[in-house]
């Protein structure tokens, strides 16, 4: 989550300011303070990933979030504390009697009746029943990215290395092999295979495998010296990724989270 927090804000950093970022005439520009873009000390941030691409977008409008992760940062203290929740958790839809499955909570939204944007009633209800969900825990913001973004995100910045620990077949672990075993050099395809398989510890299992990757994705973007390529990344994944945050306050949480 930390990982997709902070390539979210340095996508913005590069794209809307790079005074943030580079040297400029006259001097070192300054960085942005979490203290002037939010009027809190701490901040809660619904990270999700929606099971929608290209293809099934042209079948259907109504998408889950199967991976539902929450950052919650700390501003005074420099800390960071992560949550995941299962998609298949049964709970109470918020606005409605109904208890279902948590990643049903954005068709109950989109499908309400009467609303002018139905996008924006599913998110709203998505987030709500985190809250409710977390026992009133707020949701301050969001981020939220499809499999198309994965992937663009992967293969623009040339692919992970990664020690894949077991083989990756479709259909539950019983078909077609997907991804080897062992070090791997994984493209956009690959690294989306990875991270969606749940043969291994069901949806458990597949959280502390996106965990994982994830921060070993950053190591090697850092180590490689690949963050003047976030631009071009942006560009890319622009399409397939959505949040409230304004850019001021993306681009203070890069700053910020670099010191976490």
């Amino acid at each position: 989550m930390l990982v997709t927090a902070l390539t979210v804000g340095v996508l913005f950093v590069f794209l809307l300011n790079p005074s943030f970022i580079f040297k400029v005439a006259g001097g070192e520009p300054p960085q942005p303070g979490v203290e002037d873009a939010f009027d809190r000390d701490r901040v809660n941030i619904a990270l999700l990933g929606f099971d929608r691409n290209e293809a099934r977008a042209a079948d259907s409008q109504i998408f889950r979030p199967d991976t539902i992760m929450i950052a919650s940062l700390n501003f005074r203290t420099g800390e960071l504390a992560l949550a995941n929740i299962s998609r298949d958790s049964y709970v109470n839809i918020s606005g409605t009697e109904i208890y279902d499955k948590i990643n049903h909570a954005y068709m109950y939204g989109y499908q309400k009746p009467g609303v002018e944007d139905p996008h924006r009633s599913g998110m709203e209800t998505t987030l709500k029943t985190i809250e409710d969900f977390l026992g009133g825990v707020p949701i301050h913001y969001y981020v939220a990215v499809d499999m198309d973004g994965v992937v663009e995100i992967v293969d623009t910045l040339g692919g992970i290395d990664y020690e894949v620990e077991y083989p990756i077949r479709a259909d539950f672990g019983r078909g077609e092999l997907l991804l080897d075993q062992g070090l791997q050099h994984l493209d956009g395809r690959a690294f989306l295979n990875y991270v969606r398989d749940r043969s291994v510890g069901t949806d458990t299992g597949r959280s502390q495998r996106q965990q994982q990757i994830l921060i070993a994705a950053f190591s090697q973007l850092k180590k490689q010296g690949r963050l003047k390529d976030v631009p071009a990344l942006y560009r890319s994944v622009k399409d397939h990724l959505e949040t409230n945050l304004n850019p001021a306050q993306v681009a203070s949480l890069a700053f910020f989270g670099l010191q976490v």
